[in-house]
């Protein structure tokens, strides 16, 4: 798909390449954008020397690049490199993991954080157990307050 608009994506990231790979990537979410997102990732390899045969995980770190089976940057990549791997944040995947998976649990995550912190705060030699503990982790205790 070669328009005038895509030639001048080609253009503006063969001309630009102190630019990092990541202002590539920040377009719009329309197909043409997303495959000159592609495009542009393809030309920035290239220029730069970088052998796409040693490409083993690709991540892309913004929704316009991951949206779409067909013509995301990852799928077109795939097509060039088979034995691709589509790599994630790993925060974005632990928060998303949290986030779905809090709403499966079989009780409730605030009731189950006050009964531990009334287990240790009515108690004062619970507290010193749990102080030795954090001294034998070597982590800071610190009170946290409930609002």
């Amino acid at each position: 798909m070669k328009t005038k608009k895509h030639q001048d994506c080609l253009k503006s990231a063969e001309s630009n390449k102190s630019k990092t790979i990541n202002s590539i990537f920040n377009s719009g979410t329309s197909e043409l954008n997303r495959l000159c997102a592609a495009e542009g990732a393809l030309v920035f390899h290239e220029s730069h020397g970088l052998e796409l045969e040693k490409v083993s995980s690709l991540g892309s770190d913004n929704t316009n690049l991951n949206v779409g089976n067909n013509h995301s940057v990852f799928s077109l990549f795939n097509e060039l490199i088979p034995r691709l791997i589509r790599g994630n944040c790993y925060c974005h995947v632990l928060h998303n993991s949290v986030k779905h998976g809090n709403n499966h649990l079989l009780f409730d995550v605030e009731a189950a954080i006050l009964k531990i912190y009334s287990q240790f705060c009515r108690s004062s030699v619970r507290s010193q157990e749990l102080g030795k503990y954090f001294e034998f982790v070597d982590q800071e205790q610190i009170v946290m307050k409930y609002i």
